[in-house]
């Protein structure tokens, strides 16, 4: 006679159900230490984002939502509430930065001609001449230049022109193209100075230069066969003067 014997149905699943569940339950602490740990190392992260760094021609500026509340910060190493509590701007304060009037520096280094419209002006007695004038300038109130005044380095060149073109209007072209040439640069730095501060742009002109002072190109020739003219003119005066 055969005798069956029944086998216990789905005994091994439960096993191995079981073997899984236990894993899982050994495995837990192990993962809550690794989530403690991703956190921890998250926060210091956080932390340490406040450092920063002010090199030797800078100063720091500290915003806190949006309002300064340091505007000196010296060179060093310092630390602010991370972002978005604290932000940071760092401008140079000692480098000297220049702008141009008359002209682009950026072309005058791709040797690029000035555009006729920039460059030139018109004087007292109404004649056309072409300048080009150099501004250098240092950051003097770090938060001022930051945010009481829109694109600053901009401002400093609409002024120059300004001043520039005032100042020109008083002139006549032979004193402009010969001995006024110092007194315009003085000028222009004095007034051009005024006017900044009264705008709160917190820079301060350390000098201004004329790099180039010439008639139009179209009536370059007239102009030097005036100016021949003129020296004819005063040597036959010294001669007469001489004889007599």
């Amino acid at each position: 006679m055969i005798e069956w014997t029944e086998r216990p149905s789905g005994g091994g699943s439960e096993d191995g159900r079981g073997s899984v569940q236990a894993d899982m339950r050994a495995g837990l602490p192990k993962v809550g230490r690794l989530a403690r740990w991703l956190v921890l190392a998250a926060v210091v992260m956080y932390v340490l984002s406040g450092i920063y760094v002010v090199e030797p021609d800078e100063r720091g500026v500290v915003k806190r939502f949006g309002r300064v509340v340091a505007d000196d910060i010296v060179p060093g190493i310092h630390y602010r509430i991370p972002w978005p509590v604290d932000t940071v701007e760092t401008p140079q304060t000692t480098s000297i930065k220049r702008m141009s009037v008359g002209y682009k520096i950026v072309d005058e280094l791709r040797g690029l001609r000035p555009e006729p419209r920039e460059a030139q002006f018109v004087t007292g007695d109404t004649n056309i001449i072409e300048l080009q004038l150099l501004i250098q300038y240092v950051v003097k109130d770090p938060s001022s230049f930051l945010y009481d005044v829109e694109e600053p380095h901009w401002l400093i060149r609409k002024v120059g022109e300004s001043v520039l073109t005032k100042e020109l209007a008083t002139l006549g072209v032979d004193e402009v193209l010969t001995v006024a040439k110092v007194e315009i640069a003085q000028k222009v730095k004095a007034e051009s100075q005024a006017v900044l501060d009264d705008y709160g742009a917190g820079v301060e002109i350390v000098a201004v230069h004329i790099q180039e002072i010439t008639p139009p190109r179209e009536v370059a020739d007239a102009f030097r066969d005036v100016a021949s003219a003129r020296e004819d003119r005063n040597r036959i005066i010294q001669e007469a003067s001489g004889y007599a």
